[in-house]
C-alpha cells in the first residue's frame, strides 16, 4: 500500500476502509428510503453523502480527496450524533441507563410460574406416554 501523509498504517488504513464502505451503504439505503418514506432525511449531510462526493467519477482526487477526507469527512463522522431519527439507525449507547424491565421479583415470579408451568406439561406429556406404551 502506499504511503500517505497522516496515516499511521495499514490499522488506519482499513478503519478509513470501513468509513467509506458504510458512507456508500448508507447512502444506498437513503435512496431506497427516499423514494419509500414521506419526510425521510439522511443523517448525513449532502456535501458529505457518497453520492455527491465519490460517485463522480470527475470528482476531487488526489490531494484535493485526501484533504477533503481528513478535513471534512471523518471529522464529522467521528462527532456525528449516534442517535438518528430514523429507526433503522437507533444505536445503543453503551453508557445511557438500561431500560426498565420491570420489577425483579415479580420477574423471578412469572419465570418460577412458567417454570412450573412446563414442569407439568412434561408431567402430562409422561403419563400419556406411559399409557399408551402400556398398550
Amino acid at each position: 500500500m502506499r504511503k500517505h501523509v497522516g496515516v499511521d498504517g495499514d490499522a488506519q488504513r482499513l478503519s478509513h476502509l470501513c468509513w467509506l464502505f458504510f458512507l456508500k451503504i448508507i447512502d444506498d439505503q437513503d435512496q431506497a428510503l427516499e423514494v419509500t418514506e414521506d419526510n425521510y432525511r439522511s443523517p448525513i449531510p449532502e456535501h458529505l453523502q457518497w453520492r455527491r462526493c465519490a460517485a463522480d467519477a470527475e470528482g476531487i482526487t488526489g490531494d484535493g480527496l485526501l484533504e477533503f477526507i481528513n478535513q471534512e469527512l471523518f471529522p464529522y463522522l467521528k462527532e456525528m450524533p449516534l442517535k438518528g431519527s430514523h429507526p433503522n439507525l437507533d444505536l445503543k449507547n453503551p453508557h445511557s441507563v438500561a431500560e426498565d424491565h420491570g420489577d425483579p421479583e415479580a420477574l423471578l415470579a412469572d419465570l418460577q410460574a412458567a417454570e412450573q408451568k412446563a414442569a407439568d406439561l412434561r408431567d402430562q406429556l409422561k403419563a400419556i406416554l406411559a399409557e399408551a406404551l402400556l398398550r
